[in-house]
């Protein structure tokens, strides 16, 4: 018998007991039941049972289940814990500052609540991501955090094999379509909203949001639908002019900018996401364009470039969606199973940090 995954059962169980304890009565799950959210036969489950109650923390009832010993003590169930839950980040990677505030998230809330995490780059490759989460299960993990890749469609195989046998996983920034699952993320949809309005407030009255395809990620539609809502919302049209969607060839991105600026000298302000080596950076540099303000999603300038650029930043709270995210997830594992979807808002801010905001008489006149 397999010993890592009769040790994983046990600490479930520990763990549902330790959570339970005082509720009379309490009921923990079936055999079968275990059986098949571990991918597991029934073998091991049974020798964790039995283990648990030849140590007293469990009693069997013939013919009713398995239920917590009204007889245990708080400190010999600590005492007994043979290692902590183990659970699984899967993440594109982890170059950038949101991408290491959810990782942050995460491992506070694990270093709080004594669970142990790895984490697990999948390079923003489907092939790779979906080997992770199959070999997840058989590693000892007995739940994923999933970052979702670009362009990944693939892995809702994978993930709907995972929610038939309760295995628990929860996805973060990015949703997979047609999945009943947990998901933490940013309000891309309102964020937009509310980047608009504040430039509206501002008085820029010519934007334009440089994106890519709306195929890439969940979030990029989102934004893409919230762009067109605050357009319509504030400046009450939606043209060609205030949006640029690029190819997925990063070498002729620049040149698209370039071509677009062009097209539209009017244009007085530019969002994009904050990656490094921007086209959209890039070009306005290349062209000498001081007079465009430039807003970027998540902030990966250099001290320079944020003196010199002088932009607006719309901030993701990474570190609350990865918390959230490990919290969720530490819930399914101990049996709590519902679906559960946060999403957070966004902060606004100039190039030194401080948050801006837009004025409730904006609000009144364009509600």
């Amino acid at each position: 018998m397999d010993t890592s995954i009769y040790k994983t059962i046990t600490t479930y169980l520990l763990e549902l007991i330790s959570r339970n304890m005082n509720t009379p009565n309490y009921k923990l799950p079936s055999e079968r039941m275990l059986a098949v959210n571990f991918n597991v036969s029934r073998k091991p489950v049974r020798h964790a049972y039995d283990d648990l109650i030849d140590r007293g923390y469990i009693t069997r009832i013939h013919g009713s289940g398995y239920y917590i010993s009204s007889s245990i003590e708080p400190e010999q169930l600590q005492a007994s814990f043979q290692k902590q839950i183990k659970i699984s980040f899967i993440i594109p990677a982890v170059t950038t500052q949101y991408a290491h505030s959810l990782l942050s998230g995460v491992s506070d809330f694990c270093a709080k609540n004594k669970v142990e995490y790895s984490i697990h780059v999948s390079d923003d490759l489907p092939e790779k991501e979906n080997s992770l989460i199959r070999s997840a299960p058989r590693t000892g993990s007995m739940g994923i955090i999933l970052f979702p890749s670009d362009n990944d469609t693939d892995n809702f195989n994978e993930l709907a094999r995972l929610a038939v046998r309760k295995f628990p996983f929860v996805l973060v920034d990015r949703r997979i379509p047609n999945l009943n699952a947990s998901f933490v993320a940013t309000d891309d949809h309102q964020s937009m909203i509310d980047a608009l309005q504040l430039l509206y407030q501002k008085g820029y009255r010519s934007p334009v949001f440089v994106t890519p395809s709306p195929r890439l990620a969940s979030s990029v539609d989102s934004r893409i639908n919230g762009y067109t809502h605050g357009l319509l919302r504030f400046y009450k049209m939606a043209s060609p002019s205030n949006i640029l969607i690029l190819s997925e060839n990063r070498a002729q991105q620049k040149n698209e900018v370039l071509q677009h600026l062009q097209k539209y000298p009017q244009t007085d302000v530019m969002i994009f996401l904050g990656t490094k080596n921007s086209p959209v950076i890039s070009a306005v540099k290349a062209m000498g364009e001081d007079g465009i303000k430039l807003m970027l999603f998540d902030d990966e300038l250099s001290r320079a470039e944020r003196d010199t650029l002088k932009p607006f930043f719309i901030l993701q709270d990474g570190y609350s969606i990865g918390y959230v995210a490990a919290e969720i997830l530490y819930n399914h594992i101990l049996g709590d199973m519902r679906p559960s979807v946060r999403l957070f808002p966004v902060t606004i801010a100039d190039a030194d940090g401080n948050p801006l905001t837009a004025t409730e008489t904006v609000r009144k006149e364009n509600a």
